[in-house]
């Protein structure tokens, strides 16, 4: 039986919070490409826990729910998921 429960992603709290991968990189002192790595399960973010408060803040969330939206990344799953974001950058700059 599948679990129909599906924890909230990076990505849905950034678009809920109504911001850009750009002004989350501003906000926490990244890059863009640095949002979207994070977003694509590619990089585990490393931040200073005033970062991850500030973080949660411009999301609007509690930093738990902040937290709980990056579950563990798998080798293979990182490998997959830089493919993906490799080209999403590259069609991304194209335009």
């Amino acid at each position: 039986m599948e679990d129909n429960k599906r924890s909230t992603s990076s990505m849905d709290l950034r678009k809920r919070a109504g911001k850009s991968r750009m002004d989350v990189a501003v906000a926490l002192g990244v890059t863009q490409a640095t949002v979207a790595k994070w977003e694509q399960r590619v990089q585990e973010p490393h931040l200073p826990m005033w970062k991850i408060k500030r973080w949660a803040e411009i999301y609007g969330c509690p930093i738990d729910e902040l937290i709980s939206a990056f579950p563990p990344i798998s080798s293979d799953n990182s490998v997959t998921q830089q493919s993906k974001l490799d080209e999403e950058m590259h069609l991304s700059s194209a335009n």
